[in-house]
């Protein structure tokens, strides 16, 4: 009787143990966010003075290029360009590339980046400096650089929409009243 009795008090406990464990991912708990890692965010303001012509096929392109060192191969940037001001004169920030159709033609603002350097591109199908000087003179550029990794697997979803800066700076813990403006 007491081994009756032992025997079904440690199935109990067993059973206890056991189903008291889940491992299901509730959306209740806390998410481990690395706050060790660093994004950056510069401003850079350019004029016409600053982009220079670049031979283009079919285009009239104008270029800045910047040298600048990522500190890990992994890390990404990301270039915003300040499209205009809300009514409370808040800044609106857009992610390149991004295409304007006016009716000149149509205006492209583009980046390319390596660990070295990076660049902001302005490519136009007409002579844009003549007709439509205002695409390349008073540009502000916001250029995040976030921590990286090298994608497992193509289709994940970032973390964050980053066409949304505001998103973006929020997500990464960026304290954006202490933006770092880039010398030319």
């Amino acid at each position: 009787m007491k081994k009756l009795i032992s025997l079904l008090v440690l199935m109990l406990g067993f059973g206890l143990v056991f189903t008291g464990c889940s491992d299901d991912d509730d959306d209740n708990y806390p998410v481990y966010v690395d706050y060790d890692t660093i994004a950056e965010v510069y401003e850079l303001d350019l004029s016409i003075g600053n982009f220079a012509p670049k031979e283009a096929k079919d285009t009239l392109s104008y270029y800045f290029r910047k040298n600048f060192t990522l500190d890990y191969d992994s890390d990404q940037l990301l270039v915003y360009r300040q499209r205009g001001e809300t009514d409370s004169k808040k800044p609106v920030w857009e992610l390149l590339p991004s295409t304007y159709y006016n009716t000149q033609g149509v205006v492209s603002y583009n980046f390319d980046f390596s660990k070295e350097d990076f660049s902001i591109y302005v490519d136009a199908d007409y002579n844009i400096k003549a007709l439509t000087p205002e695409y390349l003179t008073d540009q502000t550029f916001r250029i995040v650089i976030i921590p990286g990794y090298f994608p497992q697997s193509k289709g994940v979803a970032p973390p964050v929409d980053y066409n949304d800066y505001d998103a973006v700076i929020k997500y990464f813990n960026i304290n954006d009243s202490k933006i770092k403006t880039l010398k030319l």
